[in-house]
């Protein structure tokens, strides 16, 4: 949990892209508009890391 803290904190403070843990609709796990990015409140520290990590990627190449 602490290293997605760290991410979190991180992308929120130097890119301004606020994370959002919310009920993302199966079968998705995670979701972006280009404005924030949200994780499903389902899903384990470990995965809600990877996903803070890939949509922030993705988000990036938008």
């Amino acid at each position: 949990m602490a290293a997605f803290n760290r991410i979190e904190r991180w992308v929120e403070d130097r890119y301004g892209i606020p994370i959002r843990i919310s009920d993302v609709p199966d079968p998705f796990t995670g979701d972006l508009d280009g404005a924030e990015i949200k994780v499903d409140h389902d899903v384990t520290p470990e995965d809600a890391l990877f996903i803070v990590a890939h949509l922030f990627g993705h988000t990036v190449q938008w």
